[in-house]
């Protein structure tokens, strides 16, 4: 993967610094993550077929097959980064009571691209601090029907695109 400056000041740094206090899963191997991203995705294409756009992305949002603990969206760039999209925050030490995922105001009114963003930080909420950023790249290029490089290289461009802050 590319020079992309999301991926490693603030991706990265969120997924291994959200949930120091307490592990989300207890998956113990990137290979027993990846298998299990493997068996969501293939829920997924059974359950919701595989032509997926923002309704869509919404609705695994809240299916407990796909994001394990309960999830709601708000758009505020409050808690975020210069060139940060998204940040999923974990509302307790205790994962069951739930996240919040802050996405830029930018993308408001986006749903071509929100599928994309959204479904990058899903594996913060399913694997905690066992996560990496290889993983939401899996899930969120699984998800939104594309090749692991095209994905990657579309939330390049999609997190360069956000104004820079006055």
């Amino acid at each position: 993967m590319g020079g992309c400056s999301f991926y490693h000041n603030h991706c990265y740094y969120f997924i291994i610094n959200l949930v120091k206090s307490k592990k989300v899963s207890d998956f113990k191997s990137e290979e027993d993550i990846s298998a299990s991203i493997e068996k969501i995705l293939s829920y997924v294409n059974d359950t919701y077929g595989e032509q997926r756009g923002y309704p869509e992305i919404q609705a695994i949002m809240k299916d407990p097959a796909c994001v394990f603990h309960k999830t709601k969206m708000v758009f505020d760039d409050y808690p975020l980064q210069e060139n940060e999209f998204a940040y999923m925050h974990q509302v307790d030490q205790n994962p069951s009571k739930g996240f919040v995922l802050y996405m830029h105001p930018f993308f408001t009114d986006n749903e071509i691209i929100l599928p994309l963003l959204m479904a990058y930080h899903f594996v913060v909420v399913n694997f905690g601090e066992s996560a990496k950023a290889s993983h939401a790249e899996q899930l969120g290029a699984g998800l939104n029907e594309m090749a692991v490089d095209e994905y990657y290289e579309k939330l390049c461009s999609f997190s360069d695109s956000i104004p820079k802050a006055k």
